[in-house]
């Protein structure tokens, strides 16, 4: 038992080194710090070295035992011994220490496979239930050439496989996401997946959780798997905005947001690579790097995967020993990264009739409220034409399940402005579509909760609602 000890007092010491050192390295060279690979190797590697040596000692009987190991009973006699506290005329002989010394590493050793087994379990039983749930899924239903399946029952979208191929793996999209975000938002999430996928994250990050099992009591363990599930995330962020222009950034951090309030109450995870951690420390980190841009994307090679496999034999084979011896979206866009506000542009030709700010509630008995934009009024079919090069990111017949509304079209500039026309006749564009200043996008209509034919403006900069003539002041 005293070598059972000396396995968990080794695992904590590597686990420790492994962590400082691999910091350290991150620190120096910044573009590994986001590698799930360098994370992946540590945990691995601090779990097999110690185990490994205890492997050794069973297979190879004859071999000498290392001076610590034979040293370490009489530690643990030390450690355990009692008398070493007793008053004179108390606890005469080593009866309660040797009871002590015997019963402790049995104690010890029977915790750390109870929590061993209990991990197992409830992974075990984690992996069924999300298998079960991907696997009864509405679908597939395809976006932009990615095929996906819609549960009620997910909390968040996740990807999960059968085995080690990529052709038995599925992507689960939430009712809740493919009912509440638009196309592209939904795209986004399914080229985020879809980079699990390929990287093989979901079969890998099964084999690295059996492995903290193995070694539940190890802090650093934990730290080193957080640290490479968070690489992950980033690295299939970078995937999913790749080759993309610099607003489909904010767009997916806002997907990510989106995200974080639609799962806030279905906090329920599962081990399968899932899109939202609920971790807001670790999204903060996920849109900080979407919004600059992440390093490099490093591919994970079926190396690695293997380097996994053999080390949770050896972790098992290692823990026995030693108890015994004692597809790509379809969107186009290739707008500049800069709004462009050409002042000979009239967006839309009509008289204003509704300042931003307070005014009057016309269904409301005129009770004052917020107006959030401006109300332009002009004849049903009116053009109204693009305020900048830019991306359209919504155009749908309800949006924000507001049907109020009515149709909606909305435009995002390369800075990341958005603007929104609502109560629309008809749009001519569709989510995802590169637009350039004075394109014709929709007409004016009267859809919506409406008092006449007229187009409703709203603009959005840095998160805030702003007047839109004081973006748009061609709007006048």
């Amino acid at each position: 038992m005293s070598e059972m000890l000396f396995y968990l007092l080794a695992l904590l010491a590597t686990g420790g080194i492994i962590c400082l050192t691999l910091f350290a390295v991150s620190s120096a060279m910044p573009i590994l710090k986001f590698w799930g690979g360098l994370w992946a190797t540590g945990l691995i590697v601090s779990v097999f070295i110690p185990l490994a040596g205890g492997a050794l000692t069973v297979l190879a009987p004859s071999m000498q035992t290392p001076a610590i190991l034979s040293a370490t009973p009489g530690v643990l006699h030390t450690v355990f011994d009692a008398s070493l506290f007793s008053g004179p005329g108390e606890m005469t002989g080593n009866v309660s220490p040797i009871i002590i010394r015997d019963v402790g590493p049995t104690l010890l050793l029977g915790l750390y496979i109870t929590v061993l087994l209990t991990g197992l379990i409830r992974l075990i039983a984690g992996r069924r239930r999300a298998q079960a749930m991907a696997f009864q899924a509405q679908g597939p239903y395809e976006l932009d050439g990615i095929a996906f399946w819609v549960s009620s029952e997910a909390g968040a979208p996740f990807a999960i496989s059968r085995g080690f191929g990529q052709d038995n793996a599925r992507i689960i999209m939430p009712a809740r996401f493919e009912a509440q975000l638009n196309d592209l938002s939904l795209s986004l999430i399914l080229r985020h997946e879809q980079a699990h996928i390929k990287r093989r994250d979901d079969q890998l990050g099964l084999l690295l959780r059996v492995v903290v099992a193995v070694c539940w009591f190890s802090p650093f363990a934990h730290i080193l798997f957080a640290r490479w599930s968070q690489s992950a995330e980033i690295q299939c962020d970078a995937a999913a905005v790749a080759n993309r222009p610099t607003e489909m950034r904010r767009v997916f951090a806002n997907t990510l947001l989106e995200a974080l309030h639609i799962t806030a109450d279905r906090v329920r995870q599962y081990p399968a690579a899932s899109f939202s951690t609920h971790r807001i420390w670790s999204e903060k980190m996920r849109i900080t790097q979407i919004m600059k841009g992440s390093p490099a994307v490093f591919k994970r090679s079926v190396g690695a995967i293997v380097l996994a496999c053999l080390a949770v034999p050896a972790t098992a084979i290692g823990a026995m020993s030693i108890a015994a011896h004692g597809k790509q979206a379809a969107y186009t866009v290739t707008t500049p990264p800069a709004t462009q506000v050409i002042a000979h542009i009239k967006i839309v030709e009509g008289k204003i009739t509704a300042r931003f700010g307070q005014r009057a509630d016309p269904f409301d008995d005129g009770k004052i409220k917020t107006h959030n934009g401006i109300d332009i009024a002009a004849p049903i079919g009116t053009p109204i034409r693009a305020p900048s090069d830019g991306v359209i990111v919504e155009a749908t017949k309800l949006f924000d399940n507001k049907p109020a509304y009515g149709l909606v079209v909305v435009h995002m500039s390369g800075d990341g402005t958005q603007t929104l026309f609502s109560h629309l006749d008809e749009f001519s564009v569709v989510t995802g579509q590169s637009v350039t200043a004075g394109q014709e996008i929709a007409k004016v209509g009267n859809s919506g909760r409406s008092t006449g034919p007229h187009v409703h403006v709203e603009t959005i900069r840095n998160g805030e609602r702003v007047d839109p003539l004081s973006i748009w002041p061609t709007l006048q």
